[in-house]
């Protein structure tokens, strides 16, 4: 497996180009990493992530530790018959956004992890904590909220959930019809089993403060008002909404019945780049 630094540009095999991905875990000798004790909470729902993998492009064959081997061949050395099939070896590779980026991610990640001592960096922590279950129409909405080439990517490879939540984006007043709909209808039907607890998705930047930002704006002269979860500025054009998507705050601009969007802000700053942006002129 070919290595990368931590938290650098991963551009592997079909993924070459793709922006903003980022590398973690793509370890291998002789190059050294970063040791220590991950949360446990976080490498059990790493694991949990794991179970529902999707990848938009697949590998032919499969990468073996290759610490696991070294250390099979420094304690055998004369040992012919130790096939790389007796070692511990993945193939497959993760996608979790976070906020700005994407972390592309080994299977061998958790062997690292559990066997290696292998410690990620702590924003990476952070992603896989608020992860939303992967294949599941918020997994694929935190991927689109990145922007960059994952839009893309979601549209040719992420099936149902992936066109759904394409939807979501590209009409954010659905999110609205569909609220109002399960108001005036009640299901009563039994689950046969337990439905899977899925951990609330919180946005980096608590709604608060974006109400707070966005009260300064409306008194500079950009009026804003409340739309259920959402903000809104007008446009000319449309309107302009900033949304919760995932672990972001999504600033888009509606151009007659087409969404554009100007990034995921992780803090007030953001929010006035992408704000400005869309307004065409500076927000404060």
């Amino acid at each position: 497996m070919t290595f990368f630094q931590d938290l650098t540009p991963c551009d592997y095999g079909p993924y070459s180009g793709l922006k903003p991905l980022l590398a973690v875990g793509w370890l291998d000798p002789p190059f050294d990493f970063a040791r220590g004790t991950l949360n446990r909470s976080v490498r059990d729902r790493l694991e949990a992530l794991f179970n529902r993998c999707w990848q938009p492009a697949l590998f032919m064959g499969s990468h073996t530790c290759g610490f696991c081997e070294q250390a099979a061949r420094i304690a055998s050395p004369h040992r012919a018959d130790r096939r790389p099939s007796d070692l511990p070896s993945g193939s497959a590779n993760f996608f979790i956004p976070g906020g700005h980026v994407v972390y592309l991610v080994p299977a061998l990640i958790l062997h690292y992890i559990d066997e290696h001592q292998y410690c990620p960096p702590p924003a990476f922590a952070d992603a896989v904590a608020a992860c939303p279950p992967i294949r599941s129409k918020d997994y694929f909405l935190a991927l689109i909220a990145v922007g960059g080439h994952m839009p893309a990517l979601v549209e040719g490879s992420g099936g149902d959930a992936g066109r759904e939540a394409l939807l979501l984006w590209r009409h954010p007043l659905r999110r609205a019809w569909r609220r109002l709909l399960r108001g005036f209808s009640i299901d009563t039907r039994m689950p046969s089993e337990p439905l899977p607890v899925t951990p609330p998705v919180t946005p980096h930047l608590p709604r608060k403060r974006v109400a707070n930002f966005l009260e300064r704006v409306s008194k500079g002269g950009h009026p804003v008002h409340e739309d259920g979860d959402d903000f809104v500025l007008p446009h000319p054009d449309g309107e302009i909404r900033v949304c919760p998507i995932g672990v972001s705050w999504v600033v888009r601009r509606k151009k007659g019945i087409v969404w554009y969007p100007h990034g995921g802000a992780k803090d007030e700053a953001d929010l006035e780049q992408f704000l400005s942006s869309a307004l065409g002129s500076p927000i404060l």
